[in-house]
Order: C-alpha cells, then structure tokens, then sequence
C-alpha cells in the first residue's frame, strides 16, 4: 500500500514538474506565439510577455495582449497581469469556459471599420489605434450565423487602472468590477450578466473632447444576448439592464439627447454634475430612477429658442407613475434667444421647463414616448423688443425697432394639444408702420390660446388675447410727435388653422411636429382663420391712412368701438373681412369739411391678399357740417353718406382711392353768412343773414366727378352796394364732369332762382333765373368761377343797383328807361378770389336792349352800361367815381369795350386806360370806395 502511495506521489511529482516544465516552456518560448499568429493572422494576433500555469488549466499572463478584427470592427485588449481556470467538462458541449478569472490594468479599444451607411469621417480621427490593422479598410459584408463554439468568461475580479476606448469615446476607470460574459462564435450573440462595478472614472473624452475628469460608477448592469450588427444604435438599450448609483462631473450633457430629442425635439449641451440613481431594464427607465444634474452652462434648444443658463435638471420616475418620465428644468439665470440670431429674447431667473414622456427609449408601435413639454415663465425681462421682429413675417410690414420690457407666462404642447397665457409688456415699445413715421407706445400684447390637432391638421382657439397701446406718440420725420392715442383690441372669438406636415417615418406626431419643423414667421405667414374682435381706440385716425388721396382725402376723428369680423387666408386678410363701428358719436373729414354726428361705418376686405381692396361705408345722422378752418358748424341736421373704395392697401403705404361718392339726402344751413366765404373780396352782394335746406349727391373720381347740390333758402338778408335785399334762393348745380384732385366741377346745365327779392318798405319782390351754360367752378374760398348762361328777370333794376352806387334825381329818365318788365339775355361772368368779372351781359324785351360789363373788386369798380331803344343808344361809363353818358356811336363803342382794358371817350372827355389794362389786376378805380 505504502508504496503505492509512493509511486503515486512519485508519480504525481514528475507529472507536475513535467507539466512545469513542459507547458511553461512552451507558453514562454517565442515560437508559441508565432505558430498561434500564423494560424489566421487577419484575424488575431496574441502576445504575451510571461505566462506560466502552477497547475493544469490554470493560466498565469503578464502584459498579454490580443488583437482582433471581425468584418465590421476591430479590437484590442491588453492585461499587465491576468489569470483564470480552464473548465474541461464544457469542451464536451463545445464550450470554452474561464472561470475564476482576475485582472489588472486592463485597455480595452474597439474601432469600427468604415460603413457605407456611417457618416463619421469627422470623428475617426478620435477612433483609437488598432496596432497593425489598417483603420481605413471598409467593413464587409453581413455576415450569415453559423453555428460555433461558445465562449464564457467568468471573471471574478478586474481591478487597477482601466481604459475603455469604443469609437470616438474613451474612459478611465480605476476600482473593482466582475461580470460574466459569453459569445457565441461565428457572428452569433453577445451577452454580459451581473456585472458588478464599484468604480473610480478618472477621465473620459468624447470626441476628443474631455467631458468628465471626476466620478464614481457603481452597481449591476446586465446585456441580454445581443448580435449587435442587427440591433445598432439605440436598439441595443432595448438589452441593457443597469442599476447604479452615479456621481459624475461631466462636460459634455449631449448624451441626454438620445432621450429628449426624439421626444420632444429638443437638444441639451453644456457641462454639469451628475447625481443620483439609474434604474433601468431593456429600454425603459424604472420606478426609483431618480438623477439631478447641475449645470453652470447649460443649454437647451427647443425650435425656435436656445435657453442659455445656469440650471438643475430632475430626472424622476415615479412610483405612482411607472411608464412617465418626468424631467424638470429650472434656471436659476438665463437668456433666452431666437436660434438664427444672437440677440436675447429675454433673460432673468426662475424659468421652469417641464418634460414628461414615455420611461421607454424606443419607440413602440409608431409612438416616440412624447407626452408633455411645458414652460413657466416668472417676469423676465425683454432688453431689446427689437429681437422679436424676427417672428413677424415681412409682408405684414410691421416693424419692431426697440424698446424695452418684460415677458411671463405658461405654454404647454404635447403632440396633440396645446395651451399659453402669455403676456409682453413694453413701457416704451417703438414700431413702425411706415417708411418715415413711426410711433412709441407703452405695449402691452396677451396671448391665450388653446390648440387641438389631429395628424393631419390643428387648430389654435386665441380667445381672449389681446393687444393694447397706450399714450401712443407718433413721430414722424416732417413735425414733431403728435398728439397721444390709446387702443385696444381684444380677441371674442378666434381660431387659426394649420395644416401639418407630412409624416417623415420618425414618429413626431401633432402639434409638436408642426413647431419642430415649422418656425413662428412661417406658421404666421401662412396661417388660416378665423377672428372677431372689439376695438377700442382713442383716435380713428389710423383709418385715414387707408383712404387717403391728394384730390379727396377721408379722416376719421373721435374715439370709437369698433367690432371687427377678419379671415384669414395665407397671412393676408380675406374677402368679406370687415370692420363695423356701431352708431355712436365720431365725426368724419372729406374734402374741405368735417361732419360731425351719430352714426358709424363699416369697412370691408373686397379683394384679398398682401394688397387688399377695401370698401368704406360710413354714415352719419343729425350731423354738423362745418369747413375745417370754422371753430362753429353753420350745417346742422345733416343726414350723410359716405362710399370709398381704396385699393392695394397696406400698413407701410396705405391705400389709393379710386372712388368717393358722397351723399347728402338733407341737412339745414342755419346762417347763410357763412357762404360769404366763398365770394370774392370786391364782391357787391354780402350775405347779412338767413337759412336754408341742401342737399347733395357727389361721386369722385381722381379724375372725374359727376353729382348735384340742392339749395333752398328761406327768406335770406342781403347787402347790394349798401342796399338791403330780402328774398329766397334756389340753386339746383348739376355735377357732369371736373376734377375732384383740383377741386374744379363742370356744372353746365345748373339753374339759379331768385325769387321775391325786395328792398325795405318795398311791396314790389324782384324775381330772376339763371340757366347756365358751359361753366366751371373751382370750389375753394374764395370761389372761382367762369360761367355762361341765360339770363330771365322780371325788371332790370339790379344791373342799375350794381353799377350805380345811389340813384338821385338826376336819373329818373334813365330809371324810367331802366325799368323795363320780363327781360331775358345771356352773360358771361368770371369769379376770382379778388373780383368779379363781367365780359358780357345783354338783355332784350320787345322795345328796348340792355348791356353791362365791368369788373368789381374791393377798392374798384369800372363799368359800361348799355341801352338801345330803336334806333337810339347810349352807354354809361363808370370809371374814376364818375358817371359818364355818350350817344355817339354807342353800340360800337360798347362792343369794344373790354373790362379792365381803355374806357372809350364820351361827352367830350378823352379817353385813357386805366392801370394793367387787358387784365382784371390792379386796375385805377374809377367809382369812389365802397363805404
């Protein structure tokens, strides 16, 4: 027995010194890793500094390092020190087994062969060095599975200083760790179970940028089987399992973007702490995850904004809540900017941005996991409203040029609803509407609205929003800042409707893709709706700019409330638009006057588009009438209408009226010596008092004009050289033609009548009518007029009451003569602002003919009368205060005559010209001053 104990133990000796000797002399000797290089050097390749194995199957390495290249990778390992144990019964089910595994230093790198499909030529710079394999050779094709050994490694312990390199993303470790892992051979699955770490990480780069140089990693991660050429990118998340705690300073947050972009379509960047734990299995955060991350330059973009800031981001699922992720952004300083440019939208502190979504990664059926993203905004401040004429779209022509302010609010979107309650405000804001003339205001702009979609259309309800301006100054390059306005408008009803983008295949859905590819100028410029609104304005005046015109400019003056009922089409205002103020005080200028009473207008969008056509309708009722250099109306009672059309209107140029109509059904002239105005200043008729009834109807063209004016007075006081004349007047003006730009009428056609014109103490009334013939008036006050027409009279005493300042005894021959009964003839008359000019008048009746002519103005008066009674004729020259009589050659010598030009020579005085002979301009007076 003893000895075959002995032989045993002999035995047992010389195998393990032979086993000593032989297998470490093989594991040592440099052919060993030769014959093994050779085997399939593109491949693996082995090297090792020592190895030696005590026992059989376990293997002791020193600075072993392997170097491999698959059909889409290469990689490479290297140990300072490692050893492990050999299972034997595996291999008989085709199984390498490790087990009792241990390492130290370890440098594990991994790099990607180049891809048809993978754009990272920018980044394979930062890829680590694979010794001896050539990083630009392009990967293969896919492989085919087949079945092949499977490979286990159980280590037990990986301590020292580690480096992780995997493409563009490496790591420093230092602590312990354990794992299992196993891979099926000949392209078949990958999977790591109970990995257990407990680490220190030194450093880690991405991209050849440093984003942490500090932390700690620890906890259990597991992989499920995974053959990662099938299952890329964030495919593989849907294996990994992990519960960690993690405390990592880190300078590179993009990482978050694989969870919130495909979300929400926002992206994160900047430096921050990490804190706190992971939990997560196959794809989904779990109940517990609970991670803050604190930043002193963070930033977050969410179209069409960039938030720049200091901020603390909260990162929770809750136990209540198992498949909600809920993130929370809270900035303890910001400023918030348009993403196309650097100037700020708004800064301050205190802004909230909430983000719930799905816990899962990837999207299941269609569904990206987006939820909610919701801001609170506390009072920030607006340094430069200017910022924001970037959300205006151009063809509004609304200019922000600055001004201060602030912001608050809440908006909340998810992929199918959406709500705000924002509001702007400005103490100062300026705007401009046009080109030279702008305008400060204190602003302040309201949005609410509450918005709906399905995936193919939304609709936003903005109900109650609002814009108001106060203490409004317009400034305008020619003056200085004109008197303050204040308007209001405020939205009753209002709904805009969008149309959404196709679906591209990346599952964005609703509302939140609309925003994410549609930025604010956009959507406004092409937005469809529908809006009714009240405005309140201090001042109409901003309606003139509409309907001005150099031949009959339109002003609208008072406050008003105005209803306003707008489509939309595309950004522009639609057909049947309309603005309708209800009937209320107000008052309206057109041409040269101002009516003033109860009534109102409505405007409305005839033809769309970015130059519309409007059509104004305006009434008045128991209205003033006055000219606008009058302080009093002297037209009241006044029944008015207005119709405009102005086309290709806009808020920078306005609009170009085509056409005015004007009518006035009935309105009463209570004092008529207003029309004095209208009478040259040398004028022998004054209007001493009186009233009368008008009505008119006038339709205005630039360059045409057509109409009538109606004149009824009662009996009406009237001054003729120094005698007072009562009666009534008719005037029936027919409009056929003119300019309405240069105020000038063609009234031809036009009838006046004068009836039961008497003197005081007289019971004789004097009646005449006057048809006109072609003539033209230039309405302005003074009047102008060059008019030819028919004369009828009863009697001719107004021709001596005009020429003759009195009549004395020596002319009761020619008053006996003069008085003839139901004369007619034809004049010629010229009105210009300083005189009266008669070029010809003649009058018949069965025996006798009689003529004027002269010219009257303030300081003179020159004339001949004329008379024929068969073959006898006589003409009275007036001239230099002094009646002249002739008999000779009197019908030639008044056929000569020319007012203004020589004064022929009667009764034996010579003739002479007075002073600008042949024009009606500072003539010699020859009648003494009218007293």
């Amino acid at each position: 027995m003893k000895r075959w104990l002995k032989r045993i133990v002999v035995t047992l000796v010389v195998t393990q010194v032979a086993y000593l000797g032989v297998v470490n002399a093989v594991l040592n000797h440099p052919a060993t890793q030769d014959v093994i290089n050779r085997i399939q050097p593109e491949k693996f390749r082995f090297r090792w500094e020592q190895a030696w194995s005590w026992y059989p199957f376990r293997l002791h390495v020193i600075n072993f390092n392997g170097n491999f290249q698959s059909w889409s990778q290469q990689w490479e390992i290297s140990v300072a020190e490692a050893n492990g144990t050999l299972a034997i019964a595996p291999l008989l089910q085709e199984t390498l087994q490790v087990y009792d595994m241990d390492g130290d230093s370890v440098d594990l790198r991994f790099r990607p062969r180049p891809t048809p499909d993978r754009d990272d030529a920018n980044i394979r710079q930062f890829y680590p060095k694979i010794e001896g394999r050539n990083p630009h050779l392009p990967a293969e094709p896919t492989p085919t599975q087949e079945p092949g050994m499977k490979l286990v490694f159980e280590i037990d312990r990986l301590g020292g200083q580690n480096t992780i390199w995997i493409g563009a993303i490496k790591t420093e470790l230092e602590g312990r760790a354990s794992a299992t892992i196993t891979q099926q051979t000949r392209h078949g699955p990958l999977s790591i179970s109970d990995f257990r770490a407990d680490l220190a990480v030194n450093d880690l780069t991405v991209d050849g940028q440093q984003v942490a140089d500090s932390g700690t990693i620890k906890g259990v991660f597991d992989l499920e089987p995974i053959i990662f050429y099938e299952n890329r990118g964030l495919k593989a998340l849907s294996f990994l399992s992990a519960d960690a705690d993690i405390a990592l300073p880190i300078d590179g947050l993009d990482f978050l973007n694989f969870y919130f972009k495909p979300a929400t379509g926002m992206t994160v960047a900047g430096t921050g702490a990490i804190n706190g734990r992971l939990i997560f299995d196959k794809g989904d955060l779990q109940p517990g995850a609970d991670i803050a991350i604190a930043s002193t330059g963070l930033t977050v973009a969410y179209r069409p904004f960039v938030i720049d800031g200091v901020a603390e981001l909260m990162v929770k699922v809750a136990d209540t809540t198992p498949d909600i992720l809920n993130a929370a952004f809270r900035f303890n300083s910001l400023s918030v900017k348009d993403q196309s440019d650097d100037a700020s939208l708004f800064k301050g502190k205190g802004l909230a941005l909430a983000i719930d979504r799905s816990s899962y990664v990837l999207p299941r059926d269609g569904d990206f996991g987006r939820k909610r993203v919701a801001f609170d905004i506390p009072s920030m401040t607006v340094p430069d409203l200017a910022a924001y004429q970037r959300f205006l779209p151009s063809k509004w022509n609304v200019e922000l040029i600055g001004g201060t302010g602030s912001i608050e609010g809440t908006a909340e979107v998810t992929p199918f609803t959406f709500a705000a309650d924002l509001m702007l405000r400005s103490d100062r804001a300026e705007l401009r509407f046009k080109e030279n003339e702008s305008f400060e205001t204190d602003l302040s702009v309201i949005l609410k609205a509450a918005g709906e979609a399905s995936d193919i259309s939304a609709s936003l309800d903005i109900a109650g929003s609002s814009i108001s301006l106060d203490d409004t100054e317009i400034k305008r390059s020619d003056s200085n800042i004109l008197e303050a306005w204040k308007a209001d408008l405020t939205v009753s009803k209002g709904k805009v409707e969008f149309s959404l983008p196709e679906e591209s295949g990346d599952g964005r859905r609703g509302l939140q893709k609309l925003i994410q590819e549609k930025d604010i100028q956009e959507l406004l410029s092409t937005l469809d709706g529908h809006f009714a609104a009240k405005l309140v304005i201090s001042d109409l005046d901003w309606a003139s700019a509409f309907f001005k015109n150099p031949y009959s400019p339109l002003a609208f003056r008072s406050s008003a409330e105005i209803d306003t009922d707008l489509t939309i089409r595309a950004g522009y205002l639609a057909e049947g638009s309309k603005l309708q103020m209800p009937p209320q005080d107000f008052a309206l200028e057109i041409l040269d006057y101002v009516a003033a009473g109860s009534g109102g207008f409505d405007i409305t969008v005839e033809k769309g588009g970015e130059a519309p056509d409007l059509h104004l309708e305006a009434n008045l009722t128991d209205a003033s009438f006055r000219r606008q250099d009058e302080d009093k109306a002297v037209i009241d009672s006044m029944t008015l209408t207005v119709a405009a059309d102005s086309k290709s209107v806009s808020l920078r140029d306005g609009g170009s009226v085509s056409a005015v109509n004007l009518s006035i059904p009935s309105a009463k002239v209570n004092d008529m010596t207003a029309y004095n105005a209208f009478l040259p200043s040398g004028s022998p008729v004054r209007i001493l008092g009186g009233a009368a009834d008008l009505s008119a109807k006038l339709d205005m063209q630039e360059d045409s004009a057509s109409g009538f004016a109606k004149f009824k007075t009662s009996r009406i006081e009237t001054d003729i050289i120094g005698e007072r004349i009562s009666g009534t007047l008719g005037v029936d003006v027919k409009i056929n033609g003119g300019s309405a730009k240069d105020k000038a009428f063609d009234i031809s056609g036009s009838s006046l009548i004068l009836d039961d014109l008497r003197a005081p103490g007289t019971q004789r009334g004097w009646n005449a009518r006057i048809d006109l013939g072609r003539t033209e008036v230039v309405w302005s006050t003074p009047a102008k007029l060059d008019a030819s027409g028919s004369i009828y009279m009863t009697d001719t005493r107004p021709l001596i009451d005009i020429f003759f300042d009195a009549r004395g005894k020596a002319n009761k021959l020619v008053d006996r003569v003069l008085n003839l009964k139901n004369v007619r003839g034809n004049a010629k008359i010229k009105v210009e602002p300083d005189e009266v000019a008669i070029p010809y008048a003649l009058v018949t009746s069965d025996t006798i003919a009689l003529g004027a002519k002269g010219l009257i103005s303030e300081k003179n008066r020159e004339g001949m009368f004329y008379a024929k009674c068969g073959p006898i004729a006589g003409v009275f020259a007036l001239d230099d205060g002094k009646r002249r009589f002739g008999l000779i050659n009197a019908t030639r010598k008044f056929e000569e005559y020319s007012p203004g030009g020589p004064m022929p020579r009667l009764l034996g005085l010579g003739s002479r010209k007075s002073k600008g002979a042949g024009s009606y301009k500072n003539r010699l007076s020859i009648f003494k001053p009218k007293k």
